[in-house]
């Protein structure tokens, strides 16, 4: 019985770690990428937020155009004897709507519930436009990974931020990659 308890742990040994599996372990080409850094060195990531602002820059425009909106409208109730409250090239002035023969204070009821559906619109616009974005970039440098590990032969390519071991075991691809994705963004433009 003592002589099983004492080949037992090395049959287990042996078994879980024999020649064949240190062969492979040993010849494996391993590397890593800080996804992090590719990600905010991108020219791509850069367009995107371009394209974001941009979509932000328009959204606040028709948010404060509605709340002029209803500004005037509120002045035009308040100040009934002023004769001019709007610029004279805006084409329908708050004074024409409240003669129009609706109660005012549903106008500016309905308007400011306009607001608040164009604001949440807006957001979730913003929101989904970003994730869209943040998506189709991820999945980019995902493939450029992929892609490049087949080429260089790398058994696994790890994340950067997890990687306890450097030197020459582990290759960082991480320039390589905002390289070669950079040079895509360059074409594209």
């Amino acid at each position: 019985m003592k002589l099983i308890k004492a080949i037992l742990p090395a049959f287990f040994l042996f078994a879980f770690y024999s020649p064949a599996e240190t062969l492979i372990i040993t010849s494996s080409r391993l590397a890593y990428v800080d996804i992090e850094k590719v990600y905010e060195n991108l020219i791509m990531v850069d367009n995107a937020r371009a394209a974001l602002e941009n979509l932000i820059e328009e959204r606040r425009a028709e948010v404060e155009e509605l709340q002029n909106n209803i500004d005037e409208l509120r002045a035009a109730i308040e100040f009934p004897d002023e004769k001019e409250i709007v610029p004279e090239d805006e084409t329908e002035e708050p004074r024409d709507l409240l003669e129009s023969g609706e109660d005012p204070e549903e106008m500016i009821a309905e308007k400011e519930k306009e607001l608040g559906n164009l604001r949440e619109t807006s957001v979730l616009e913003i929101q989904q436009k970003n994730q869209s974005l943040r998506s189709s970039i991820m999945s980019e440098i995902y493939d450029t990974i992929e892609q490049l590990a087949a080429r260089e032969g790398y058994t696994a390519v790890l994340d950067g931020n997890i990687v306890f071991c450097t030197g020459d075991a582990v290759t960082d691809i991480t320039a390589e990659v905002i390289e070669i994705l950079n040079e895509k963004g360059r074409k594209n433009n």
